[in-house]
């Protein structure tokens, strides 16, 4: 869940970072934001991070206005600052000895202090590790559309109904009435006109151009516009992932830094989880980590057969199989069931011959009603 999440953050923001921390005696993964995170980069190397600072969410408390910031860096020093970044308090202190509770205690086999962040880039960093103008184009941008959408308001309101006009040496409004469309108006004088100004304002223009300039924005950070656009009868797999082409080259593009992330994120869970509780050590057999490929609806049958044939093939696993049908149990649990209920249909089979031939009449019917269905849809259309 963290990992689709982060996916989408740092398409959208350039940068993020999941941050592995331990909470009520659980691992915890949190994610961290370009607005509330300073990167302090290497003189040598910018590529590296020497240290990384954010700010903590506020207490919710009725005026209480304290700020304070988390302080790590890459020698082994964590640190509470306050709004002026001073240290408020210290947590881990790269001069404290092994046996010291301010011992610094994420550290790799060598024994060098390993920073318990795992840093997400839109794109691979060539000459700085942090973007520090992550989201200012975006910001940009919405400015431009609420210009545009302000013009179309405005545009809304002069065309929606006719602005009278008079032309007149003495003009009056009978009994003081006031200005508005519907006044009955007076003018004298030669050359004396009263009349209706239509304004010819294509609006449909205008709003077309406001969708092609956020299209043009999100589609650049790996958003599809379909997620709100589409209809039910848009809803196919091949529809979708013709319209979404070139959402989904970067996506393809992105996949290999997710697997090095993916590495990343087990080895430095590992380092966390064995720091705070080394009597039960994390190992590569029980735990793993992995970022879910996109996936776009199908026809249902087209879908059961395609899974039944990856089952056949040992693609997917018994459990696996049943856990796409019913989500909310594990892969044994699912495998245990499906054992049973083949089991219990071999029974059934058993104490009535003709059980097959009830449920083929049953599906027939149900795939004839379907189709007879789908026919009357296509001749109202």
């Amino acid at each position: 869940r963290k990992l689709k999440k982060i996916n989408r953050y740092t398409n959208l923001l350039n940068e993020s970072l999941l941050k592995i921390g331990v909470r009520n005696g659980e691992i915890v993964y949190d994610i961290l934001t370009p607005n509330i995170v300073t990167v302090i980069q290497n003189e040598i190397d910018p590529t590296q991070a020497d240290s990384i600072i954010y700010m903590l969410t506020r207490s919710n408390t009725v005026g209480d206005d304290q700020i304070f910031y988390y302080y790590w860096d890459i020698t082994g020093n964590h640190y509470i600052l306050d709004k002026n970044f001073r240290i408020n308090s210290v947590i881990y202190d790269s001069a404290a000895a092994a046996g010291d509770p301010a011992f610094y205690p994420y550290r790799d086999k060598e024994g060098r202090p390993v920073l318990p962040f795992v840093v997400f880039h839109r794109e691979e960093p060539e000459d700085s590790f942090w973007d520090q103008d992550s989201g200012r184009d975006l910001v940009n941008a919405t400015i431009m559309v609420g210009i545009k959408m302000t013009l179309f308001d405005y545009y809304f309101k002069v065309a929606s109904f006719k602005q009278p006009y008079i032309i007149g040496d003495e003009i009056s409004v009978p009994s003081k009435q006031i200005l508005d469309p519907l006044t009955v108006f007076q003018a004298k004088g030669e050359g004396a006109q009263i009349g209706l100004l239509d304004m010819q304002i294509n609006l449909n223009q205008l709003k077309d151009a406001l969708i092609f300039q956020i299209n043009s924005i999100i589609n650049n950070y790996g958003i599809s516009a379909d997620q709100w656009s589409l209809s039910i009868s848009e809803v196919s797999g091949r529809a979708l992932k013709i319209r979404n082409r070139a959402l989904l080259e970067i996506r393809q593009e992105q996949i290999p830094y997710y697997r090095d992330y993916e590495r990343e994120i087990f080895e430095k869970t590992k380092i966390v989880n064995n720091a705070h509780f080394p009597d039960k050590p994390i190992k590569a057999e029980d735990f793993s980590i992995d970022f879910g490929e996109i996936e776009f609806p199908e026809d249902p049958e087209k879908e059961l057969r395609l899974d039944s044939k990856r089952l056949k093939m040992g693609l997917i696993s018994l459990g696996q199989f049943y856990k796409k049908y019913n989500p909310d149990v594990d892969e044994r649990e699912g495998e245990k069931r499906i054992i049973e209920n083949l089991e219990k249909l071999g029974k059934l089979r058993e104490e009535h011959p003709s059980l097959d031939e009830m449920l083929n009449y049953i599906l027939k019917g149900t795939r004839e009603r379907t189709a007879s269905e789908e026919e009357g849809k296509e001749e109202e259309e």
